[in-house]
């Protein structure tokens, strides 16, 4: 049940990002105006979509077959892939995980043929849902850890965030609260910065629990504070399970009162509503508070009652949780037999389960009871166990560290190049202003040079024309002297022949 949550949360959110502002009354008026056939298959797929999480299975299917219809018709990869996508769903309700593998693996196929981010990111988490319910989580972590590697891609954010929140949902199931309480908190920041607080408050309920879960109830209570303060949407069985959460916080304060109240409050809360898990959560906390008050066998009637119910819908889980709880009260009112009864039958859940931190928990606890018992032989056993399991859980720790380690490179390689291109973007820019201030500066330089020539040119040509004057006047002056001397040696000539000459005068004189 809490892994069909799981598997849920993320198709709901991708359900209310296709559907958001979008009443199945609009939908079905938009699918009659619809004028071609690849509109009408988004639209119907939208409509069954939203019969199936409205509890109509039977709209649903009729809207399936029309859209199986036309999507085979026209061939549209992202059409058949949300057909293959719905039959999955239909086969994991079921508990068919086999079959629903082949159809998310088909839809997956499709939606990558199709380029579809969306869808890819659809079927690959519900290949990791599948992965998660058959205890593969292993699996499971790899497949979300290539859609965060996707969804980086793609810039697909909300998709991204929900990634790290399924991501913090396997650790926490196997109890590696450290690296679930990691990707929760990655979760949590990136849907802050995207403003998505349809997501946000089921992050922090998960938040609380796991800080309950390593005794640190002030932060707990911190982040059930926020979803109060910041009144963020949850989905009615988280809603049913706050005030059991609130309860165990104020149990590790021994703020007993508190707790009892709360516990009272969310049992009645999920005796009024069908939410049997929820319902299982409450029981156990205040069968937790009365174990503190020392009330033991009623605490064990409370914890009965909630395996009574897991046992009813298949919540193995939660019995394999109870167990170990109940027999540490056996411990606590020296009745070895029951508590090692129920420390074994725990055992065998966690081993199933891989949960190996609960593991230890449970040889510490049969260990107290063999050394309590006398029998050392067992105890012995127990430590020379829980030996073997730090070392198994220090090898998952290495295989996660490196993975961390490796995301984490690649985030910083990312960046780095990111900055490598921003400064080289701002090199060019600036090597771009360089030249184009030599190029306004050549082109200055060039232009006072062009003006020089040209002024250079008409000062030579002025210069050249006073010239070619003072030539014409020279030989104007020239050629007038040049007549006066004419004219002079012309009247000469003239004076000359019309007077006796000299020695004629000398002689007429001299008589």
């Amino acid at each position: 049940m809490m892994k069909k949550i799981f598997f849920l949360c993320f198709t709901i959110l991708v359900y209310c990002s296709l559907n958001a502002q979008k009443s199945l009354d609009s939908l079905l008026t938009e699918l009659r105006k619809a004028n071609s056939d690849s509109i009408r298959c988004e639209l119907l797929n939208q409509v069954l979509v939203n019969y199936e999480f409205s509890g109509k299975p039977d709209e649903a299917e009729i809207y399936y077959k029309k859209l199986e219809l036309l999507a085979f018709k026209i061939k549209s990869n992202v059409a058949i892939g949300n057909c293959y996508n719905y039959l999955g769903r239909k086969k994991y309700y079921k508990s068919e995980y086999d079959s629903a593998l082949t159809y998310f693996k088909k839809s997956a196929i499709c939606f990558e043929n199709a380029n579809y981010s969306l869808g890819i990111s659809s079927s690959r988490n519900n290949i990791a849902a599948i992965y998660s319910e058959k205890g593969m989580f292993n699996k499971s972590i790899k497949e979300h850890r290539k859609l965060v590697t996707f969804n980086q891609k793609n810039k697909n954010y909300t998709q991204l965030g929900s990634s790290y929140a399924n991501l913090g949902f396997c650790y926490k199931e196997l109890y590696l609260l450290d690296s679930a309480l990691f990707y929760y908190i990655k979760s949590s920041k990136l849907y802050e910065e995207i403003n998505w607080k349809n997501a946000l408050g089921g992050n922090y309920f998960n938040i609380a629990n796991i800080y309950n879960n390593q005794a640190k109830p002030l932060k707990a209570l911190e982040y059930l504070d926020l979803i109060k303060k910041n009144q963020l949407q949850l989905v009615k069985a988280t809603a049913n399970r706050v005030p059991s959460v609130y309860a165990i916080s104020y149990l590790h304060l021994n703020k007993l009162d508190s707790a009892k109240k709360y516990a009272e409050r969310a049992i009645k809360m999920c005796e009024s509503s069908d939410d049997p898990a929820s319902l299982i959560q409450a029981y156990g906390s205040l069968a937790e508070i009365l174990t503190k008050e020392k009330k033991y066998s009623l605490a064990i009637d409370y914890f009965l009652k909630a395996n009574k119910i897991a046992q009813e819908n298949e919540l193995d889980y939660i019995i394999g949780n109870n167990n170990f709880l109940i027999a540490g009260v056996y411990s606590k009112q020296n009745n070895f037999k029951e508590a090692i009864n129920y420390y074994n039958l725990s055992n065998k859940f966690q081993l199933e389960n891989k949960t190996y931190l609960q593991l230890i928990d449970n040889l510490k606890g049969l260990s107290q009871v063999y050394g309590n018992q006398g029998d050392y032989k067992n105890q012995a056993l127990m430590l020379d166990s829980i030996l073997k399991v730090k070392d198994k859980i220090n090898e998952l720790s290495m295989i996660e560290n490196m993975s961390e380690i490796e995301e984490k490179y690649q985030s910083e390689k990312k960046q780095a190049l990111l900055d490598k291109t921003n400064l080289e973007l701002n090199l060019e820019s600036e090597k771009n202003k360089q030249k184009s201030t030599i190029i306004i500066i050549g082109a200055i330089a060039l232009l006072a040079t062009l003006f020089f020539a040209l002024m250079a040119i008409i000062n030579f040509n002025k210069a050249k024309k006073a010239n070619e004057k003072i030539v014409q006047q020279k030989e104007e002056l020239e050629g007038k002297q040049k007549e006066i001397l004419d004219s002079i040696r012309y009247a000469k000539r003239i004076q000359t022949a019309l007077l006796p000459n000299n020695k004629y005068i000398e002689k007429k004189l001299n008589k």
